[in-house]
């Protein structure tokens, strides 16, 4: 079962997200199409949101349903809305998201896959 949370998070609905953290969630809850609530901001590319789970006790190196962590779903994303999903990048490794994680398929670590993509 997909969480309230997870799919406000995925909505881009601060307020909803807001509202449900006031109430006792769990913010790591892992469900939906990403994992977790992280994942689907990060995916969708909210900084604010990201911010709101992560100052909630959110695990920031989380590993998601394909193994990514919600770092690996903000850069994966990052040609849809660069300039959301940099800052994303940004909020997460401020808050000590791991950059040399490798991915479960691939084998890489985060770096070497964006240097390759040209990102």
């Amino acid at each position: 079962m997909v969480t309230p949370l997870y799919y406000a998070s995925l909505a881009r609905l601060k307020r909803t997200v807001e509202s449900l953290l006031k109430e006792e969630v769990n913010v790591d809850a892992f469900r939906g199409d990403w994992g977790s609530a992280l994942h689907a901001a990060s995916a969708g590319g909210y900084p604010q949101v990201v911010q709101l789970l992560l100052d909630k006790k959110a695990n920031v190196d989380l590993g998601g349903v394909r193994g990514w962590t919600p770092l690996w779903c903000a850069v994966i994303e990052l040609p849809l809305q660069k300039s959301e999903h940099e800052a994303v990048v940004k909020v997460l490794t401020a808050n000590g998201a791991d950059t040399e994680v490798k991915g479960k398929y691939s084998g890489q670590t985060l770096l070497t896959w964006v240097a390759e993509k040209g990102h």
